[in-house]
């Protein structure tokens, strides 16, 4: 059965009353002939009044999860060739990136459509240089959501942030407004819990450099099928009715292979696969001690069918590619754009 909003009610009032009002232009109430112009303002005022209470009691979405709030300078670009791709990684100064680069927060939607006959040695360095920004970002989200968890359970004092959830206490006696109550709320049913340790287990970051090394294992730099036809680069899977179908699905099996609109979207899709589903359980455990991405790599045997093997690779392929460096970088806060170095890819392009 589908569930009726208030909004809903009272459109449905509305959409009534107006039937009526246009076979009898004055209705009773109460005994006594009122005008039906003057019912309707009464009731459309009512309707915006609970529409602005409803605002101010639960705040859009968009302010609390999944947007980007590090700055307001946020650019988010699509490129046609991977030649402007490289145009736009050395005019961001993406192109040489060393430990303490300061990584602009720029966006790419996705890979270019000749990527994948990009010369193999330039193809990785454009994909990492690529994905790293989008990581960083994505990364920032989610440290944002910890920074105003942490800074709410400041206020709680001795109250127990477990009985909030449960509703068993009022946000008020413990300091919080209904907005901040409403956020704790939110994030426990974004994360899936609704204790606030386990709260604090799950929202966190990943390593920049284990992301690299995820997204292009599971994408093969970037060249894979889901990578190019639904941006999915961290193999991630869905149970749902959208997606695209694994080629080498064994009998049985049900799922897809998720699709999203932008990397970004894939990246934020890991980040939370990771920070709440079971499975990683033991990954979020290893990272309350440590965020070097090697020992964290360990928590991921189940990321894989392939278990302690995919842990090896995992590990070597970090080091061999030399991603830690990468954990050194910082998002700026704004864009610094300078003039590219011409740099032809026609003779590295299959």
């Amino acid at each position: 059965m589908k569930n009726v909003t208030a909004h809903e009610r009272l459109e449905h009032f509305l959409s009534h009353h107006r039937h009526q009002a246009s076979n009898q232009h004055s209705a009773q109430f109460g005994g006594l002939t009122v005008d039906s112009d003057m019912v309707r303002f009464v009731v459309g005022a009512t309707l915006a009044i609970v529409l602005l209470v409803l605002a101010v009691l639960r705040p859009p979405m968009d302010l609390l999860f999944g947007r980007f709030q590090f700055s307001d300078a946020l650019q988010v670009i699509r490129v046609r060739d991977s030649e402007k791709l490289v145009e736009k990684l050395q005019a961001l100064s993406l192109w040489d990136v060393t430990p303490r680069t300061e990584v602009p927060p720029v966006v790419f939607t996705q890979f270019p459509d000749d990527f994948d006959r990009i010369d193999s040695d330039l193809k990785k360095r454009v994909f990492l240089h690529t994905l790293l920004p989008v990581a960083m970002v994505a990364n920032a989200e989610v440290e944002q959501e910890r920074t105003m968890l942490l800074a709410l359970l400041d206020k709680l004092g001795d109250c127990d942030p477990d009985q909030l959830f449960k509703g068993s206490m009022d946000a008020r006696t413990c300091g919080l407004s209904q907005n901040e109550l409403y956020f704790l709320q939110q994030l426990g049913d974004k994360y899936r819990t609704a204790r606030m340790d386990e709260l604090l287990r799950r929202v966190n970051v990943v390593p920049v450099s284990l992301m690299l090394a995820q997204g292009a294992l599971e994408s093969s730099w970037g060249g894979s099928r889901f990578a190019s036809e639904g941006n999915n680069l961290f193999g991630v899977w869905t149970w749902g009715t959208s997606g695209m179908l694994p080629q080498r699905r064994e009998p049985g099996e049900r799922h897809l292979v998720a699709m999203y609109d932008t990397i970004l979207d894939s990246a934020r899709s890991y980040l939370l696969m990771i920070n709440r589903q079971a499975a990683y359980r033991d990954f979020r455990t290893l990272r309350e001690r440590t965020m070097d991405p090697l020992q964290l790599a360990s928590g991921l045997q189940r990321y894989s069918e392939k278990r302690d093997v995919y842990v090896t690779d995992l590990q070597s392929f970090i080091q061999q590619n030399r991603l830690q460096q990468y954990d050194g970088c910082v998002l700026s806060a704004g864009l610094v754009t300078r003039e590219a170095k011409p740099l032809k890819l026609a003779g590295l392009i299959n």
